[in-house]
């Protein structure tokens, strides 16, 4: 598990503070959609996802939140939904690190991710 969640450091910057500040639910949350989301059960980490975002009120936590499942919905081609979940990932980021941070510019380039499989260059 610790092994996992260093991988999972190391992707997403934030994530050795947001395991910090977690309580022990949320941490169970976290822990459970992130090994899901590894394994590729997506729809699985989705709905694990969205109870963690429940319990969380921190815009950190909500950025590693909704990024995740908007990868995930990218995954699975839902590519309306992860385009939702991606902008509000974008605004946690923002909200959270500041327009010009490295989490930010990431979050965009996962957008463009999105516009491209759906061909939507606009």
């Amino acid at each position: 598990m610790a092994n996992k969640l260093n991988v999972f450091a190391t992707s997403l910057s934030c994530f050795p503070k947001v395991f910090c500040a977690a309580d022990k639910a949320l941490f169970k949350l976290i822990s459970a959609f992130l090994n899901y989301f590894d394994l590729k059960k997506y729809k699985k980490a989705i709905t694990i996802a969205k109870q963690a975002d429940k319990l969380n009120s921190d815009s950190e936590i909500k950025h590693v939140i909704y990024k995740t499942i908007g990868i995930a919905r990218l995954k699975l081609k839902q590519y309306k939904k992860a385009e939702i979940n991606l902008n509000k990932a974008l605004s946690a980021a923002q909200n959270t690190f500041g327009k010009h941070d490295r989490e930010v510019a990431k979050t965009f380039n996962l957008l463009a991710n999105v516009a491209i499989e759906k061909r939507n260059y606009k």
